[in-house]
């Protein structure tokens, strides 16, 4: 029994060490819309820069609207010190809203069901949503995913077919 004590105070300290860890860690907060689909993204989520682990989503909530979005989310600088990046200057570009490239990008895993958030910086960046109001944190537009894009593309793409179609008909006949 005291071996079982010891062990079971043991993983007890462990846990309480690391949920310490984890509030006392030094962030940078930020946020993102979205109108896309989140299914998968929750509370916890991880945030990826270009795949690397480097933070996690603190809050979502949904617009008075109800078409967007919001996703608050958490860099931890620990983190991205130690994949090279200058914090420094990152918190004094984010607080100045120039972030210019960086992007969000909900990106979901169709096996799991599980999402995270993606962030990167395209050689040419969408063009940032048109927001109603000024963010309350410094703000990382979103980017559209690929299969929005077709979505958005694909009555462009029938019309197309539907005209050549009726070229074809037209040869035809």
């Amino acid at each position: 029994r005291v071996v079982l004590g010891a062990f079971l105070g043991l993983g007890l300290a462990t846990a309480l060490l690391f949920i310490q860890r984890m509030r006392s860690r030094e962030v940078m907060e930020l946020v993102t819309y979205t109108q896309e689909n989140v299914a998968g993204l929750d509370i916890s989520s991880p945030v990826r820069y270009r795949g690397v682990a480097v933070g996690r989503v603190s809050n979502l909530q949904v617009e008075p609207g109800g078409r967007t979005i919001e996703i608050d989310f958490e860099l931890f600088t620990d983190r991205l010190t130690s994949v090279g990046a200058n914090v420094t200057n990152l918190q004094e570009l984010a607080r100045a809203g120039v972030l210019e490239r960086l992007r969000a990008q909900v990106v979901g895993n169709p096996v799991t069901g599980e999402a995270y958030l993606f962030l990167d910086m395209p050689e040419n960046p969408p063009p940032p949503m048109t927001l109603g109001f000024t963010p309350s944190r410094p703000y990382i537009p979103s980017m559209p995913t690929p299969i929005s894009e077709l979505r958005d593309r694909l009555p462009e793409v029938l019309e197309r077919v539907e005209a050549t179609l009726q070229v074809l008909r037209e040869i035809v006949a």
